[in-house]
């Protein structure tokens, strides 16, 4: 197996970043339907106000992202926009919810920020299993973590701290899901 790797100089360093002004490309970095990529030491940010997901894992299975800072920036950092997430696995190029076959990824040790979702994950079978652990989470307005549809998650030792100004805010929230 050949793994294509992604590796910055440095959250301080290496810095993408996008303004989505419509949800037709909501995207700053999209990995799509490819198997085998690591993605490190760079800061993803997606600063449209009211679209944008910073990091789009769609249809991909064995990627890694680790030691990156990852984050709705800019006008999206206090909006409270449902299209707005630091990273979003799923199936769907337009619509965060949309599930599909998003497979033995890895979202570890990373800074999280901002959002109305910190991470959003749409996975369309049960056999699917991701995992996230290490993360440091912050500032989303509705969920930390929102796990959506049949599949399996593996959240282990992630920080979660939601937005203070949404008394009704989630850390992590399982909807039709498997958790261990």
């Amino acid at each position: 197996t050949n793994t294509v790797s992604f590796i910055g100089h440095g959250k301080d360093s290496t810095v993408l970043t996008y303004s989505a002004s419509a949800n037709t490309a909501p995207h700053t970095f999209r990995i799509n339907g490819a198997k085998y990529i690591i993605v490190r030491n760079m800061n993803i940010q997606a600063t449209g106000q009211n679209n944008g997901w910073a990091l789009n894992i769609l249809n991909a299975t064995y990627i890694k992202v680790a030691g990156c800072k990852i984050e709705c920036a800019g006008n999206a950092a206090s909006s409270a926009s449902s299209n707005l997430a630091a990273v979003v696995l799923n199936g769907g190029a337009t619509s965060i919810t949309t599930t599909g076959s998003c497979d033995r990824n890895e979202i570890d040790t990373n800074i999280i920020n901002g959002g109305y979702y910190g991470i959003v994950s749409a996975g369309a079978a049960s056999s699917n299993i991701n995992y996230y652990r290490n993360n440091k989470i912050s500032n989303s307005y509705y969920a930390g973590i929102y796990i959506y549809s049949s599949q399996c998650a593996k959240v282990l030792n992630n920080k979660v701290s939601n937005r203070s100004s949404n008394t009704n805010s989630l850390g992590i929230y399982f909807f039709a899901s498997s958790a261990s």
